[in-house]
């Protein structure tokens, strides 16, 4: 059977952030219905026609949480018009229902009355709402909310007791990117050398560099910001700090005197943004220093505030920066394809040439050569760039100038593939290669040159972030949904996980295979030996498995594919582990079963590939592992696009109830040509259905109940293995070891081992552990792991010992279960043996349990006389579930004598991370994050006192990071200077904002 190949696969937690708009819901109530016509039949003669027309035929999701304002691009108007069947309209006034099958796609408002000063009914949103008809038409907007997908609008009308409906289905796209970055400043370069001489321009200054600023909208369109009311045109903001070591310029206007681009000297200004673009000249002064750059702009349209800043370093270069002494290739090694393959056939390539640590002044020659040489006989490949004079060079051999020390080109592939290999050459000497290369410095690139076509696919999966618990979200008062430790707070878990699983694909030369469609698949069934055997076995599975190449049979010497399990079926899935075998990788296979031919033998839909990459067919016969069967318990998503990174993604789901148990998963695709017929590309992996780690602040555990067993004797214990979410782990095997004194032994293995049988469908294992010599009290018992998973305390930190061995004189008192993790009734199982290890009858046991501040834990019946095996019942009734926290405490039970005793642990949940709904009164699932940033160029000890929205204060002593108390999600932030250090004067960047789903860390504060 196949068991070589079982990769267990980690359980990770997901991050899940969803942006949902300000929902104001109404209670939806409505009269007899019937389609577009009156209630129970078609439209009568007296009826209404309702007909919903919107301005756009679709609209694009919401995913940036915009705010309802007149020109954004997630609303349309809408026209409901009233008619009766004769084509007049419905008299003025008739009122129009209008409801969103789905908030989360879309909802709607109205026109804003402005009569009801208090709310704005246009910037509101809405499930439902009415609206009167003005010569048959009433208006309404539709609007787009974060969840992409089709919503139904249905308008409704009355008229002589009846109510007459219309519907129109929406769509609503895919929203914008939220990483889109709005405003942004790109400098040439990220560093300046000092002006100490305070030199005035030339062409080449190495004291000057330019920043092209952009703006885009919410799609990543170049547009213009908000007209700046102090210039009257589209305009950014720009301050620079500290000011004694840059100034800016802008471009010079030609319809002034002054020239612009030189003067004035500026620290604060605007800059003119025309198409999306502004520039801005940066010039370094006499004075080193880490200079922060500010620009902000107001959004067109909404008047948000769009900002951003970065760091351009004056320094003191120690060299001459008018020679090089350095050279390297930026922008290396990207993935060229050939021509006519439908990939990039061009890459940029940048030279950056140094003289010290800055970059070589930038000369009035061509001072880099750049040459290139290919592996296979040159199709076409070339460079191209532009030469000192503005013009264009193509050839394998050009001569380009830098500016600001980089000088920039593009490889171009050819016919075929190859393998480009760039050579980038300067002059020490004289930095010219014009004239000749007297003294060279030279670094060397290279790039691949493929196909495109798919050669290779590798399933994995991401290593965080990858698993979600599935259920129907909680949201705040606000309608945003709530998330706990990276987890969203749900109304109750479904029962289902889902796991994210990747593809990679290359081509032949190891370059992304160009985007095409991926199928994903998966089996499960039918199975045995799962749990109690682990994972489980395939049926219909061996290692004996013989596909015909290049054709559609397949055998297997020891199947029995008509008898086993029911036998195989037509459409089941047949995998063959091809890449288990040196030679046979082509040969790796999810196919479709057609006939069941024999015991022995079945047909494919399909063919298998050929296995001849070499050039002709190797056929090693019956060798190859397999496995047949179909999916069952789970699902997987069946196709999805490999991405420019050559990358395709998909969702796994799968039930609870089958945690731990043995899955194939795959991948296929059509690839390259070879010897003339199509390969199909396959990758299969085997795993098993893993559980979640992290979920909600939890952590997955391992517990044993008793946790206390007497010296000397047999006693049966039992272990449980549950995940985060306290879901049962089946099919998990346990090992153990021993320490302290004498001999620990469980299923006949002294000292250690791994228990015999899995976990069951329980998560559990129930087994018997013996010891032999222990004679005194020293700490002594069993250790279990299962994989790296041991026993864990209610904050979860690892135990060590999980069962403890007692050789006290006194006797030993042990209860089962020994912890509980959940609140109510709990049932407990007392077992009093003497020093023998005997069990004792007729003992009275007390209880004694912690007082609980905000809950209660106390016995309810019990504990009763231990009978004639030594047992005694207990009930514990816990009452630990808190508003914003979890409760915790313990209870312990003793003898008369107050020994041998036990204390079983309790501990409850906080209702508030997966509540009902709605939410219980006191209940603030809302996140929190810090706000903080850092401090540069202070050159006292202080203090700094810095101050947050005026109450929360921090203060800084020196050069630091700093961090103010958390705040709640959507809430505001706004940092000043409340006291400047002795002598000098701290600017704040970035100072406001609004809290979102991460710690805020990029607030600056310059002194000088």
């Amino acid at each position: 059977m196949i068991t070589n190949k079982l990769n267990i696969l980690k359980a990770m937690k997901r991050q899940i952030t969803t942006v949902s708009v300000l929902l104001i819901v109404f209670m939806l109530s409505s009269c007899g219905g019937g389609g577009d016509g009156a209630t129970g039949g078609a439209p009568q003669p007296n009826g209404l026609v309702l007909t919903l027309t919107p301005i756009a035929s679709s609209l694009p999701a919401n995913t940036l949480g915009y705010p309802i304002f007149s020109s954004s691009p997630f609303f349309t108007p809408m026209n409901v018009r009233v008619t009766f069947p004769n084509g007049s309209v419905a008299p003025d006034g008739t009122v129009v229902n209008l409801t969103t099958s789905n908030i989360e796609v879309g909802f709607l408002s109205v026109p804003d009355d402005p009569e009801t000063e208090d709310v704005n009914e246009f910037a509101s949103a809405w499930i439902t709402q009415n609206n009167e008809t003005v010569g048959g038409i009433a208006n309404f907007f539709l609007h787009s909310n974060a969840t992409p997908g089709v919503v139904t609008y249905t308008a409704s009308a009355s008229s002589e007791g009846r109510t007459y409906f219309g519907t129109l289905n929406f769509t609503i796209t895919e929203g914008p990117d939220p990483t889109v970055r709005q405003i942004q400043g790109v400098a040439a370069r990220d560093s300046l050398p000092v002006n100490a001489n305070n030199v005035d321009f030339y062409n080449g200054t190495p004291f000057m560099t330019e920043v092209d600023i952009q703006i885009r909208d919410v799609f990543g369109n170049l547009t213009n910001p908000a007209i700046n009311a102090s210039v009257g045109f589209p305009a950014a903001t720009v301050s620079i700090s500290p000011a004694s070591s840059m100034y800016f310029t802008v471009n010079d206007d030609p319809t002034t005197a002054v020239n612009e681009f030189l003067t004035p000297q500026q620290t604060q200004g605007v800059v003119e943004i025309v198409n999306g673009h502004g520039n801005l000249f940066l010039w370094s002064k006499d004075v080193a220093a880490d200079v922060t750059v500010s620009i902000s702009a107001l959004e067109a349209g909404s008047g948000f505030e769009l900002s951003t800043s970065f760091v351009m370093n004056v320094v003191d270069g120690g060299s001459d920066p008018t020679l090089p002494s350095s050279i390297s290739i930026l922008d290396s090694n990207k993935a060229l394809y050939v021509n006519g393959s439908g990939g990039s056939t061009a890459q940029n390539l940048s030279v950056l040439v140094k003289g010290g640590n800055l970059p070589v002044n930038d000369p009035q020659v061509n001072n880099v050569r750049l040459l290139i040489v290919t592996d296979s006989p040159n199709s076409g490949e070339r460079l191209t760039g532009v030469n000192v004079f503005g013009a264009t060079v193509q050839g394998n051999l050009i001569n380009i100038a830098t500016a600001n020390g980089i000088a920039t080109a593009s490889v171009q592939s050819g016919t075929t593939q190859n393998t480009i290999i760039v050579t980038a050459t300067t002059d020490k000497a004289d930095n010219n290669v014009d004239n000749g290369i007297q003294d060279a410095l030279t670094v060397v690139s290279q790039y691949v040159v493929s196909d495109g076509r798919l050669w290779a696919l590798e399933l994995t999966t991401p290593a965080l972030d990858a698993l979600t618990v599935n259920g129907p979200q909680t949201f705040d008062e606000d309608g945003n949904p709530i998330v706990v430790d990276g987890f969203p707070a749900l109304e109750y878990q479904d029962g289902t996980y889902s796991l994210i699983v990747s593809a990679i694909g290359t081509d032949k030369g190891g370059n992304p295979a160009l985007p095409q469609t991926v199928q994903f698949g998966m089996i499960n069934s039918p199975l045995s030996g799962y749990p109690l055997n682990g994972a489980g076995e395939f049926v219909h599975s061996s290692n004996d498995g013989d596909p015909q190449e290049g054709g559609s049979g397949f055998s297997s010497a020891s199947g029995s594919f008509i008898t086993a399990a029911g036998g195989v079926q037509p459409n089941d899935t047949l995998i063959v582990l091809g890449e288990e075998s040196l030679g046979n990788e082509d040969l790796e296979s999810a196919v479709t079963v057609s006939n069941i031919n024999s015991q022995t033998s079945i047909t494919i839909m399909e063919r298998f590939n050929r296995n001849d990459e070499s050039g002709s067919i190797n056929n090693d016969f019956g060798i190859l592992p397999y496995a047949v069967g179909r999916a069952v318990d789970g699902n997987i998503e069946a196709t999805a696009v490999l991405n420019e990174n050559g990358l395709a993604t998909t969702r796994l789901n799968y039930p609870v109830s089958q945690l731990g148990r043995l899955a194939a998963i795959y991948v296929k695709a059509q690839g390259t040509v070879t010897n003339g017929l199509v390969k199909t590309v396959t990758d299969v992996e085997l795993t098993a259905f893993p559980g979640v780690e992290g979920f909600r602040g939890n952590f997955s555990n391992l517990i044993v109940s008793p946790n206390v067993i007497p010296a000397n004797v047999s006693s049966a214990f039992t272990v449980c293995i549950v995940d985060s979410a306290r879901n049962p782990m089946a099919g998990r095997f346990v090992s153990f070891s021993y320490t302290g004194t004498g001999s620990g032994i469980i299923d006949g293995q002294t000292s250690s081992g791994t228990i015999l049988n899995a976990t069951d469908a329980n998560g559990c294992i129930t087994t018997t552990a013996r010891t032999t010599g222990l004679v005194d009290s020293s700490d002594s018992g069993f250790i279990f792991t299962s994989g790296d998973l041991t026993c864990k305390d209610n904050d979860g930190e690892n135990i060590g010992i999980c069962l403890r061995v007692s050789a006290a004189a006194g006797g030993v008192l042990n209860a089962s279960p020994s912890a509980f993790a959940t609140s109510g009734q709990k049932k407990i199982i007392l077992t009093l043996y003497d020093g023998s290890g005997n069990v004792v009858e007729g003992a009275a046991i007390s209880a004694e349990c912690d007082p609980i501040s905000g809950g209660s834990l106390g016995v309810l019946t019990g504990p009763t006389i231990t009978d004639v095996d030594g047992l005694s019942e207990v009930v514990v009734l816990a009452a630990l579930d808190g508003i914003n926290t979890s409760l915790s405490g313990s209870c312990t039970f003793a003898t008369s004598t107050g020994s041998p005793s036990v204390t079983v642990s309790f501990s409850g949940n906080d209702i508030c991370l997966s509540p009902p709904s709605p939410l219980p009164p006191g209940c603030n699932n809302i996140p929190q994050y810090s706000v903080g940033g850092s401090v540069s160029g202070m050159t006292t000890a202080g203090p700094l006192v810095l101050q947050n929205n005026g109450t929360d204060t921090v203060n800084v002593t020196g050069n630091t990071t700093f961090n103010f108390p958390i705040q709640d999600t959507g809430t505001a932030y706004n940092v000043s200077v409340l006291t400047q250090p002795p002598g000098q004067t701290c600017t704040v960047a970035n100072a406001s904002g609004t809290v979102g789903n991460t710690n805020v860390s990029n607030v600056t504060v310059t002194c000088i």
